[in-house]
Protein backbone atom coordinates (compact mmCIF):
# COMPACT_ATOMS: atom_id res chain seq x y z
CA UNK A 1 0.00 0.00 0.00
CA UNK A 2 1.27 3.44 -0.73
CA UNK A 3 2.28 5.20 1.74
CA UNK A 4 1.25 9.54 1.85
CA UNK A 5 4.80 10.72 1.20
CA UNK A 6 5.67 7.85 -1.57
CA UNK A 7 2.00 8.93 -3.06
CA UNK A 8 2.86 12.87 -3.13
CA UNK A 9 6.48 12.70 -4.58
CA UNK A 10 4.92 10.25 -7.37
CA UNK A 11 2.13 13.09 -7.74
CA UNK A 12 4.89 15.80 -8.47
CA UNK A 13 6.66 13.87 -10.33
CA UNK A 14 4.25 13.25 -13.12
CA UNK A 15 3.22 17.29 -12.22
CA UNK A 16 6.98 17.89 -13.48
CA UNK A 17 7.04 15.73 -16.45
CA UNK A 18 3.66 16.74 -17.48
CA UNK A 19 3.33 20.82 -17.38
CA UNK A 20 6.96 21.31 -16.71
CA UNK A 21 8.87 23.38 -13.96
CA UNK A 22 7.31 26.76 -14.45
CA UNK A 23 3.78 25.72 -12.59
CA UNK A 24 5.79 24.64 -9.30
CA UNK A 25 7.34 27.09 -6.56
CA UNK A 26 10.85 27.47 -5.67
CA UNK A 27 10.41 25.26 -2.43
CA UNK A 28 8.63 22.67 -4.41
CA UNK A 29 11.38 22.91 -6.55
CA UNK A 30 14.08 22.28 -4.11
CA UNK A 31 11.79 19.69 -2.09
CA UNK A 32 11.59 17.31 -5.30
CA UNK A 33 15.71 17.49 -5.48
CA UNK A 34 15.53 16.47 -2.00
CA UNK A 35 13.93 13.46 -2.63
CA UNK A 36 17.29 11.83 -4.35
CA UNK A 37 19.00 12.15 -0.96
CA UNK A 38 16.38 12.17 1.76
CA UNK A 39 14.10 9.17 0.74
CA UNK A 40 11.16 8.79 3.20
CA UNK A 41 10.70 11.72 4.95
CA UNK A 42 8.44 14.93 3.45
CA UNK A 43 10.94 17.15 2.25
CA UNK A 44 8.66 20.32 1.97
CA UNK A 45 9.43 21.63 6.01
CA UNK A 46 13.20 21.36 5.05
CA UNK A 47 12.79 22.91 1.53
CA UNK A 48 11.10 26.00 2.86
CA UNK A 49 14.19 26.34 5.89
CA UNK A 50 16.72 26.24 3.37
CA UNK A 51 14.64 28.85 1.82
CA UNK A 52 14.38 30.96 5.00
CA UNK A 53 18.05 30.77 5.92
CA UNK A 54 19.68 31.39 1.90
CA UNK A 55 16.77 33.92 0.55
CA UNK A 56 16.47 31.71 -2.93
CA UNK A 57 17.23 28.20 -4.60
CA UNK A 58 20.70 30.00 -6.43
CA UNK A 59 21.86 30.82 -2.45
CA UNK A 60 21.03 27.10 -1.20
CA UNK A 61 23.01 25.94 -3.70
CA UNK A 62 25.91 27.94 -3.63
CA UNK A 63 26.09 28.26 0.49
CA UNK A 64 29.10 26.33 2.13
CA UNK A 65 28.83 22.89 3.53
CA UNK A 66 29.10 24.41 7.03
CA UNK A 67 26.57 26.67 6.61
CA UNK A 68 24.16 24.34 5.03
CA UNK A 69 24.49 21.97 7.96
CA UNK A 70 23.87 24.85 10.19
CA UNK A 71 20.04 24.42 9.26
CA UNK A 72 18.11 21.86 11.30
CA UNK A 73 17.20 18.76 8.89
CA UNK A 74 20.76 19.20 6.99
CA UNK A 75 23.18 16.41 7.80
CA UNK A 76 26.42 15.65 5.85
CA UNK A 77 25.14 13.66 3.55
CA UNK A 78 22.88 16.23 2.49
CA UNK A 79 24.89 19.16 2.41
CA UNK A 80 27.29 17.05 0.20
CA UNK A 81 24.64 16.57 -2.17
CA UNK A 82 23.59 19.97 -2.48
CA UNK A 83 27.10 21.88 -2.83
CA UNK A 84 27.81 19.08 -5.65
CA UNK A 85 24.84 19.76 -7.31
CA UNK A 86 25.76 24.00 -6.70
CA UNK A 87 28.98 23.20 -8.49
CA UNK A 88 27.99 20.73 -11.43
CA UNK A 89 25.02 23.66 -12.54
CA UNK A 90 27.80 26.09 -12.20
CA UNK A 91 30.28 24.30 -14.68
CA UNK A 92 27.26 24.09 -16.73
CA UNK A 93 27.10 27.86 -16.96
CA UNK A 94 30.17 28.44 -17.37
CA UNK A 95 31.63 26.08 -20.17
CA UNK A 96 30.48 28.67 -22.97
CA UNK A 97 32.57 31.21 -21.64
CA UNK A 98 35.58 28.86 -20.87
CA UNK A 99 35.75 28.34 -24.18
CA UNK A 100 38.38 31.79 -24.80
CA UNK A 101 40.21 31.14 -21.94
CA UNK A 102 39.20 34.29 -20.16
CA UNK A 103 42.19 35.69 -18.13
CA UNK A 104 41.59 38.63 -15.92
CA UNK A 105 45.25 39.65 -17.25
CA UNK A 106 44.04 43.24 -18.00
CA UNK A 107 41.16 45.44 -17.10
CA UNK A 108 39.82 44.93 -20.88
CA UNK A 109 40.01 41.39 -20.07
CA UNK A 110 37.14 41.99 -16.98
CA UNK A 111 35.45 44.19 -19.19
CA UNK A 112 34.99 41.52 -22.14
CA UNK A 113 33.84 38.50 -19.64
CA UNK A 114 31.00 40.75 -18.17
CA UNK A 115 29.36 41.56 -21.50
CA UNK A 116 29.67 37.50 -22.36
CA UNK A 117 28.28 37.11 -19.43
CA UNK A 118 25.23 38.27 -19.79
CA UNK A 119 24.73 37.25 -23.19
CA UNK A 120 24.48 33.61 -21.91
CA UNK A 121 22.41 34.88 -18.89
CA UNK A 122 20.25 36.77 -20.19
CA UNK A 123 17.59 36.78 -17.70
CA UNK A 124 19.88 38.00 -14.88
CA UNK A 125 19.97 41.27 -13.23
CA UNK A 126 22.97 40.89 -10.79
CA UNK A 127 25.87 38.45 -10.88
CA UNK A 128 28.92 38.78 -8.69
CA UNK A 129 32.72 37.29 -9.91
CA UNK A 130 34.73 35.73 -6.88
CA UNK A 131 39.24 36.06 -7.59
CA UNK A 132 41.92 34.87 -5.21
CA UNK A 133 45.02 37.46 -5.01
CA UNK A 134 46.14 36.96 -8.62
CA UNK A 135 43.11 37.92 -10.04
CA UNK A 136 42.44 33.75 -11.08
CA UNK A 137 38.47 33.78 -11.04
CA UNK A 138 37.32 31.10 -8.45
CA UNK A 139 33.44 31.31 -9.43
CA UNK A 140 30.75 33.49 -10.88
CA UNK A 141 27.19 33.60 -9.16
CA UNK A 142 24.15 34.73 -9.99
CA UNK A 143 22.41 36.67 -7.58
CA UNK A 144 18.69 36.22 -7.69
CA UNK A 145 16.75 39.33 -6.81
CA UNK A 146 15.28 41.99 -9.23
CA UNK A 147 17.29 44.98 -8.21
CA UNK A 148 20.20 45.65 -5.69
CA UNK A 149 18.94 48.63 -4.20
CA UNK A 150 15.07 47.15 -3.18
CA UNK A 151 15.66 44.51 -0.45
CA UNK A 152 15.32 41.48 -1.99
CA UNK A 153 19.02 40.93 -2.09
CA UNK A 154 20.83 40.92 1.17
CA UNK A 155 24.30 41.89 1.77
CA UNK A 156 25.11 38.86 3.37
CA UNK A 157 24.42 36.71 0.54
CA UNK A 158 27.80 38.37 -1.14
CA UNK A 159 29.95 37.83 2.25
CA UNK A 160 29.00 34.54 2.47
CA UNK A 161 30.24 34.23 -0.72
CA UNK A 162 33.38 35.63 0.16
CA UNK A 163 33.98 33.89 2.88
CA UNK A 164 32.81 30.24 0.93
CA UNK A 165 35.15 30.35 -1.76
CA UNK A 166 38.47 32.52 0.61
CA UNK A 167 38.04 35.30 -2.66
CA UNK A 168 40.28 37.96 -1.96
CA UNK A 169 38.10 40.05 -4.63
CA UNK A 170 34.75 40.62 -5.92
CA UNK A 171 33.26 42.25 -8.91
CA UNK A 172 29.56 43.03 -8.94
CA UNK A 173 28.11 43.04 -12.39
CA UNK A 174 24.47 44.92 -12.71
CA UNK A 175 22.79 44.07 -15.72
CA UNK A 176 21.02 47.38 -16.85
CA UNK A 177 19.15 46.43 -20.37
CA UNK A 178 17.81 49.60 -21.32
CA UNK A 179 20.99 50.96 -21.34
CA UNK A 180 21.30 53.58 -17.81
CA UNK A 181 25.22 53.48 -17.82
CA UNK A 182 25.19 54.78 -14.25
CA UNK A 183 23.99 53.00 -10.90
CA UNK A 184 20.70 54.43 -9.15
CA UNK A 185 20.93 56.25 -5.59
CA UNK A 186 19.70 53.06 -4.05
CA UNK A 187 22.45 50.93 -6.43
CA UNK A 188 25.43 53.40 -5.55
CA UNK A 189 24.15 53.57 -1.56
CA UNK A 190 24.31 49.44 -1.41
CA UNK A 191 27.04 49.09 -3.09
CA UNK A 192 28.82 51.63 -0.69
CA UNK A 193 27.78 49.53 2.50
CA UNK A 194 28.82 45.92 0.82
CA UNK A 195 32.23 47.87 0.31
CA UNK A 196 32.67 48.60 4.22
CA UNK A 197 31.11 45.48 5.17
CA UNK A 198 33.62 43.28 2.29
CA UNK A 199 36.38 45.25 4.39
CA UNK A 200 35.48 44.08 7.83
CA UNK A 201 35.81 40.73 6.54
CA UNK A 202 39.01 41.19 4.36
CA UNK A 203 37.95 41.36 1.18
CA UNK A 204 38.18 44.00 -1.00
CA UNK A 205 35.19 45.10 -3.72
CA UNK A 206 37.59 45.48 -6.20
CA UNK A 207 34.98 47.08 -8.87
CA UNK A 208 31.69 47.14 -10.37
CA UNK A 209 30.27 46.81 -14.08
CA UNK A 210 27.55 47.99 -15.33
CA UNK A 211 26.42 45.75 -18.69
CA UNK A 212 23.72 46.94 -21.33
CA UNK A 213 23.99 45.32 -24.63
CA UNK A 214 28.02 45.06 -25.74
CA UNK A 215 29.58 47.51 -23.22
CA UNK A 216 30.49 47.17 -20.13
CA UNK A 217 31.62 50.42 -17.70
CA UNK A 218 33.15 50.18 -14.79
CA UNK A 219 31.04 52.50 -11.87
CA UNK A 220 34.39 53.18 -10.50
CA UNK A 221 35.82 54.87 -13.37
CA UNK A 222 32.71 56.82 -13.03
CA UNK A 223 33.23 58.18 -9.81
CA UNK A 224 36.93 58.38 -8.98
CA UNK A 225 38.65 58.40 -12.56
CA UNK A 226 39.92 54.68 -11.77
CA UNK A 227 39.23 51.48 -11.13
CA UNK A 228 40.99 49.44 -8.31
CA UNK A 229 41.48 46.64 -10.86
CA UNK A 230 45.07 48.37 -11.22
CA UNK A 231 46.20 48.39 -7.63
CA UNK A 232 44.83 44.73 -6.89
CA UNK A 233 46.53 43.34 -10.39
CA UNK A 234 49.72 44.68 -9.45
CA UNK A 235 50.03 43.15 -6.38
CA UNK A 236 50.96 39.67 -7.50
Amino acid sequence: MENVHSGHRRRMREKLINHGEDIFDTYELLEMLLYTVIPITDTNPLAKRLLLRFGSLDGVLSASREALMEVDGVGERCADFLVTVGEISNMALLMPLKESEVEFSNYESLLDYSVRFFKESQDSNIAVLLLDGRMKLLRHVVIEGDALSNGVVRLERFIDLAMSYSAQHLVVLLHHRFGAFYPTEGEFATLKLLRARLIEVGVNLLDTLIVSGDRSISVDRLIGGVSTFFSASSQE
